[in-house]
């Protein structure tokens, strides 16, 4: 007969699970206290096996108007051949494409907001119009005199 195991049991072994599987990311981001986006990536693992894996860390969901970051995608894909070799293909259907893009940001979102009625102090939902105070505050840190940088702007004539 099969033993039942109680809930804590369950998440313990997933949290020990999710800690193996991790490792080798672990060990190569030991150095570092900020990551944008990569190696961590944001869809590539899920938000709640990076909390287990970094108790304390905090993230940064950038709400941007879901059009405009399909076509950023499409872009970014497309001017990385060697990261996306399957871009200049797949982006050949461009409505397929774009409509599962959009389907991943609703998906991601809809963790994000699920993630964040959890952990509602370790996740910041920022518009980037709105300047450096939602992320000062977040963070607890005094306003730089410096305006909000604004950078990495896809470049129509590439």
């Amino acid at each position: 007969m099969a033993s039942v195991r109680s809930a804590d049991d369950i998440n313990t072994h997933l949290e020990n699970s999710i800690q193996l599987l991790m490792e080798p990311i672990l060990k190569s981001v030991n150095d570092f206290s900020i990551f944008s986006d990569s190696p961590i990536g944001h869809t590539r693992i899920n938000i709640y096996a990076k909390k287990i894996a970094f108790p304390n860390s905090k993230f940064i969901w950038i709400d941007r108007d879901l059009e405009k970051w399909v076509k950023s995608v499409e872009n970014w894909e497309l001017s990385s051949p060697t990261v996306y070799p399957k871009a200049k293909k797949a982006w050949q259907d461009r409505e397929k494409t774009a409509n599962h893009r959009r389907a991943e940001y609703r998906k991601e979102r809809s963790l994000a907001e699920s993630f964040h009625r959890d952990f509602p102090g370790d996740i910041l939902f920022m518009k980037l119009d709105k300047g450096w105070q939602p992320l000062c505050s977040f963070f607890s840190a005094p306003i730089p005199p410096e305006p909000f940088p604004v950078s990495n702007k896809f470049n129509k004539n590439l």
